[in-house]
């Protein structure tokens, strides 16, 4: 069976978008000077590779079918204001790619070819576009349709002493210069003659992210960051000549008690000369434009983030003349199934559909190969359930739990690790069958690229000490992990009681393992803080499993991942452990997850899953 061609449909009107839309006007800059033009701005960030709105295999698109984003609908705004408005932008700020499986297709150019196809004038660099490191960012670029649309990141830096972003620094540099392909900014003089310049940044937070990068690098801190943007800015604005400067930056809006925060909010108080920043990398919706002073002088600079995954939309009405922006006022956009869409992404997504099934899913086993449970097709149900699987944010969750329980199934280890954030990406809804289908599974652990160079993180049999064991959960779910979501780690073989009101890396109060999937075993006491310590031999080694992306922090942690003897292994050795199947590939965390949920069938999700969450990580000071 083919996924189905629901990509088409009739609609409500634009006027009902507008309706729907919420908005707010500011004016920046200041008045006077030439008579005002006209420029509309469309932008999005955080889109990872979703061009079907979710459920993936209910989209249609059409009204009232149930999901959510999908771009038929957003491009229909986009279609439709083209139709009357000429002088229009259509920009991404990062993480356009690694999200579903889409990714994947097309030699992983799929998601340039379609922004090039539906006409994006520019996109940011974000973290997820080096998952697969410079080298995998240069293919991506070179396999795609040319002219690729410019991709910009103004704070790239390349190493000299390492060939290992040499590919990549072939592709930078100012656009003009021939086999340039990444730029610091690019300058665009619309139809009315109005001059806009749009740079790009990565930001602090996006790059640690990503050890993967290296030996590629971008700013060094805060103040780096933002001396980087007032330099561009100042070109933009004396060299160029500019009237309007946008800034696609990947560096996150923060939601805090007193406001938007974060690293955008920052920047625009740290510079001047910045109109319109579209943010990107916190998957933070903003319902409106947020407009900050500068600390600098006589400025204000306005920004939006829009959610993620396409599921919001912000535009911008723009006038000004003369250099300078006489008023910008923007509106965000909720995308949903009362929405009219355009019937231009039909014949796209049929064809990344196609790609998908003739080349990645047909190179894993199929049906009816000893325990392979693919079907080819990406709209394949896996398992009914009674319940929707979510993912919670720096706390333990039962989505966390089934797939660190799948991995450790998967690998024969005595734990499991996953992140809550670098390794689950999405909660897991039920579609209108009342299961789930391999496009939401995988949307749920879609991140990475191994040494084979296949989409997505392969998993990794490593052995650590139980000191050690302590030490990473001290650091991670019982410290960074509460207020950054990549930190938190999901368990499979241990429960674990702490106490964040104790000091840091005491709150790890006891520690239990077992072995049953479904924790019907009597646990073991490892450790009890409160009773003696430690109840077993500390420097005792047990087996683990992670993803690639947990294992490649272990470095940076200060953790030395042992052998099967408890030795230590060289820096890098880890990756001696990743795990292949019987035809010698790499067994993916998605594939893993998929699988795990296949062998559910029609039976359905364990309800162990689907009560109150399991609770394999307890806090004292939360009771």
């Amino acid at each position: 069976m083919k996924a189905p061609n629901r990509f088409s449909g009739r609609m409500s009107t634009w006027m009902l978008m507008l309706v729907l839309a919420a908005s707010f006007g500011l004016a920046v800059g200041c008045s006077g000077g030439d008579d005002p033009k006209d420029l509309v701005i469309y932008h999005l960030n955080d889109r990872h590779s979703h061009w079907l709105g979710f459920p993936s295999c209910d989209y249609g698109p059409s009204v009232s079918d149930g999901t959510e984003g999908g771009a038929a609908r957003w491009f229909k705004f986009v279609e439709d204001a083209r139709a009357t408005e000429e002088n229009l932008l259509l920009l991404d700020a990062g993480d356009f790619t690694q999200g579903t499986l889409f990714a994947a297709a097309e030699n992983a150019a799929a998601d340039l070819n379609t922004m090039q196809a539906l006409g994006f004038d520019a996109a940011a660099v974000g973290n997820h576009e080096l998952d697969w490191g410079p080298a995998g960012l240069a293919a991506m670029l070179q396999a795609a349709n040319k002219p690729t649309i410019p991709l910009l990141a103004a704070n790239m830096h390349f190493d000299p002493t390492d060939a290992g972003d040499d590919s990549l620094e072939a592709l930078y540099g100012p656009e003009g210069e021939s086999g340039k392909l990444i730029h610091p900014y690019i300058v665009r003089v619309m139809p009315n003659g109005l001059k806009v310049g749009i740079f790009g940044l990565l930001g602090l937070d996006a790059e640690s992210t990503i050890p993967q990068a290296a030996p590629l690098s971008f700013s060094s801190g805060a103040s780096d960051l933002a001396e980087t943007a007032q330099q561009v800015v100042n070109t933009l604005r004396d060299d160029e000549g500019v009237d309007v400067v946008i800034l696609l930056a990947h560096l996150g809006i923060e939601n805090g008690a007193d406001g938007y925060v974060g690293e955008t909010d920052m920047l625009a108080r740290n510079t001047t000369g910045i109109d319109i920043i579209a943010s990107g990398h916190a998957h933070t919706l903003t319902p409106e434009p947020v407009s900050v002073p500068s600390e600098k002088g006589d400025w204000s600079t306005q920004f939006i983030e829009a959610g993620r995954y396409g599921d919001h939309l912000a535009r911008w009405d723009v006038k000004a003349g003369g250099g300078e922006v006489k008023e910008a006022i923007g509106q965000v956009i909720t995308i949903d199934d009362s929405l009219e869409s355009s019937e231009t992404l039909t014949p796209l997504l049929d064809g990344l559909v196609d790609s998908i099934e003739q080349d990645l899913l047909a190179s894993y086993p199929l049906l009816p190969a000893a325990e392979a449970f693919l079907e080819g097709e990406i709209c394949q149900k896996l398992c009914s359930s009674s319940c929707d699987l979510e993912r919670l944010s720096s706390q333990a969750n039962n989505l966390g739990n089934l797939v660190a329980d799948a991995v450790r199934l998967a690998a024969g280890t005595d734990a499991a690790f996953i992140s809550n954030g670098g390794d689950l990406r999405s909660s897991l809804q039920r579609d209108t069958s009342g299961g789930f289908s391999l496009a939401d599974a995988f949307i749920v652990t879609p991140l990475g690229i191994g040494p084979e160079g296949s989409i997505g993180y392969p998993l990794v049999k490593l052995y650590l000490s139980w000191d050690q064991i302590k030490f990473v959960l001290e650091g991670t779910s019982a410290d960074m992990g509460l207020s950054k979501n990549d930190y938190f780690l999901n368990v499979s073989g241990l429960k674990i009681t702490m106490d964040t009101n104790q000091p840091t890396y005491t709150r790890i109060r006891i520690i239990e393992q077992y072995s049953a999937l479904d924790e019907t075993d009597t646990p073991v006491l490892i450790f009890d803080a409160d009773n003696g310590g430690w109840q077993v031999d500390s420097t005792e080694c047990i087996s683990v499993t992670s993803s690639l992306y947990i294992a490649s922090f272990s470095a940076s942690m200060g953790i030395k991942i042992k052998d099967e003897n408890c030795q230590e292994l060289p820096p890098g050795g880890y990756l001696n452990g990743i795990i292949k199947n019987g035809q010698g590939q790499e067994v993916k965390l998605w594939y893993a997850t998929a699988g795990f949920l296949a062998s559910f069938g029609d039976g359905g999700v364990p309800t162990r899953y689907c009560s109150n969450p399991v609770r394999r990580i307890i806090d004292l000071a939360n009771q």
